[in-house]
């Protein structure tokens, strides 16, 4: 327990020092930097699907690792080496992941960073909508009820908490009004299908890859164009390959990201619901 409490401190230490340093910017790009991680870590997990018996059922690849790297990388000290080196390690003696498992980690947390490094940062707030419908994805699939909960929960607290002038500076910070309908819409369409569907947490990886794609190939021009159309695409063969469904799917739910007259964040959880419906019947 030690030894798991211990691995998981690379997510915690770096925002508690920037923090301390009133470093808003550097915690901002760390959070955006986290969330993307995250959702591409989960997203190969959910592809290969290679089971252990774990809290987490999924082994490969490691996301302790690649948090304990991307630390390294955007930290790079002797400290933080020592720290990656350690991560790996220790995951290895747990027995709950191998060699392989680590230095896909560790290139996972390279892909990452070299993203941040060249692209715009304008990317951030796509990032975090990557990361965080990944997030609610893996939940739901762990445990519905528990996912639903936390959707709750979520919604809630940002009700409450979005008044704050934290909260105010990290959504100017991705791009938003002080008041985000996204963020809550996100959180509504996913409530609205995991409630009425015990496999939701197909629809919550597909908003993260079709919506996150079209934003980003679509960032120099309009988002509902033929490169966002594309993006969306891509994003759909990504979340298809994910969730092992039909790959039709992909330009299924990139056109009707595409023409939808609402809100993304609300209408494609409904779309792959009913996508889904259908093509059970055939």
């Amino acid at each position: 327990m030690i030894i798991e409490l211990v691995s998981s401190l690379g997510i915690i230490i770096p925002i508690l020092v920037l923090y301390l340093k009133r470093d808003d910017k550097k915690i901002y790009d760390w959070i955006a930097l986290y969330f993307l991680l995250f959702g591409i870590v989960y997203t190969l997990k959910f592809s290969f699907n290679i089971r252990r018996n774990y809290i987490d059922p999924f082994e490969f690849p490691s996301l302790h690792m690649a948090m304990a790297s991307l630390l390294m990388f955007f930290f790079p000290n002797a400290l933080s080496v020592l720290f990656a080196v350690l991560i790996g390690e220790t995951r290895i003696i747990l027995g709950v992941h191998n060699a392989i498992d680590i230095i896909a980690g560790f290139l996972v947390a390279a892909f990452v960073y070299l993203l941040f490094y060249f692209e715009s940062k304008k990317l951030n707030r796509q990032y975090v909508h990557i990361g965080l419908s990944m997030f609610f994805g893996f939940m739901l699939f762990i445990n519905r009820i528990w996912g639903i909960i936390l959707l709750l929960i979520s919604l809630i607290g940002y009700f409450i908490f979005y008044k704050y002038k934290i909260a105010k500076n990290i959504l100017i910070y991705f791009g938003r009004n002080e008041f985000d309908n996204g963020t809550i819409n996100l959180l509504v369409g996913l409530l609205i299908v995991s409630t009425f569907w015990s496999n939701a947490w197909i629809a919550a990886i597909f908003l993260g890859w079709v919506d996150g794609l079209a934003s980003i190939f679509g960032i120099k021009m309009e988002r509902k164009s033929l490169i966002g159309f594309i993006g969306g695409i891509t994003g759909g063969i990504i979340a298809s390959l994910a969730t092992h469904v039909n790959i039709m799917f992909a330009p299924i739910i990139a056109f009707i990201e595409l023409i939808s007259p609402t809100d993304d964040n609300l209408i494609i959880p409904i779309s792959v619901w009913i996508t889904y419906l259908l093509f059970s019947l055939f």
